[in-house]
């Protein structure tokens, strides 16, 4: 059996009129090697029955697997990549969808065109779920792209890159996946980790796909949650071994609006919030000076 160049990798979870946009954009599309990884966490057969209606040409395209037990995020996304057998591993989360018939060649090409790129992201559309309302667009300049190659650590101040349906990468570089200790910041984290093994992006402007977003997501649930953003950024701190955040003045700044908007007083709420490594320098001092900010 010859094996596809390129794994479009669905991680799903029941919402089968948001995966129906997904797979339509698929179907559309004018490059045809790949195959399609879907693994799905829902609690009953409704993914697989959704996916039974489809031509068998589109199907013979497809391969489902029912976890045995949820799996949640991140995970459901590293086990789509390990069924996967292609070059390229090109996440689709079954909420968003590609926008145009040559959406997957843009994507493909970014890789094919440029050998010393660890990956390759388009522009995206953030789209409301609900109504399919444009709210925003997601497309760095050429000087952030570049800042991001030299420094990418600077994501964890804001992910201009997109989330993962906006990116493609090589599966071999990526020997890690996805780290299941993170669920707010897993995306960045991975990026760093594939710029940490070639330092280079690859860009089309090109608004290539859509990213559905409701409040259901995970991501929406993570986005003003204590704990979840006290243990990950403090985590993503120790892991990429940033000892010191006043060097780095993007980072000093995410730094300071956690401290800010989840009012910590001591360095026992990181504590409490469950990160148990080392904690970086001058962090009593920064705690101290955010406080007094209220005087």
């Amino acid at each position: 059996m010859e094996i596809p160049k390129v794994s479009i990798c669905i991680p799903t979870y029941n919402q089968i009129h948001l995966l129906k946009k997904n797979l339509d954009s698929i179907l559309m599309q004018e490059y045809h090697d790949y195959e399609i990884i879907i693994t799905d966490d829902s609690s009953d057969d409704i993914v697989k029955d959704f996916i039974a209606s489809y031509p068998p040409a589109f199907k013979a395209k497809m391969k489902y697997y029912k976890n045995n037990m949820q799996l949640g995020s991140p995970e459901n996304w590293n086990e789509a990549i390990r069924k996967s057998s292609g070059k390229y591993i090109k996440i689709m989360h079954h909420d968003d969808w590609f926008n145009y018939s040559c959406s997957l060649q843009i994507f493909v090409d970014l890789l094919d065109n440029d050998v010393e790129a660890s990956m390759g992201f388009v522009s995206s559309r953030i789209v409301n779920s609900d109504n399919f309302e444009t709210t925003r667009i997601n497309t760095p300049d050429s000087s952030r792209i570049e800042h991001i190659e030299k420094t990418p650590e600077i994501l964890l101040y804001g992910n201009w890159l997109g989330p993962p349906s906006s990116m493609i990468f090589r599966k071999l570089e990526f020997d890690q996946y996805y780290d299941p200790n993170l669920k707010w910041f897993v995306d960045i984290d991975a990026y760093v980790y594939l710029l940490s093994k070639k330092s280079k992006l690859a860009f089309n402007p090109i608004e290539a796909v859509s990213i559905g977003s409701s409040a259901i997501q995970v991501t929406k649930q993570c986005e003003h949650n204590k704990t979840v953003n006290l243990f990950e950024f403090f985590y993503f701190l120790e892991k990429w071994g940033i000892s010191d955040i006043t060097e780095n003045e993007l980072i000093l700044k995410k730094a300071c609006v956690l401290l800010i908007d989840f009012d910590v007083k001591s360095r026992t709420e990181i504590r409490l919030a469950g990160f148990k490594g080392k904690l970086p320098k001058n962090l009593t001092s920064l705690i101290k000076y955010v406080n007094s900010l209220d005087d």
